[in-house]
């Protein structure tokens, strides 16, 4: 089984970048709430399962 490698790090007030896998996802919450609406609220990831 090959390792796979994940990370992620803070990039703005509510914003997190993560790399899966070699792939880049960010996510952060509404401005209403303090984000910068940088990206989709993580919840929104796991609805789409």
């Amino acid at each position: 089984m090959a390792v796979q490698n994940y990370s992620a790090k803070i990039v703005g007030n509510m914003a997190f970048e993560m790399d899966i896998a070699g792939h880049k996802v960010i996510t952060d919450g509404a401005e209403d709430i303090g984000g910068q609406d940088l990206g989709p609220r993580p919840k929104h990831y796991y609805y789409q399962l």
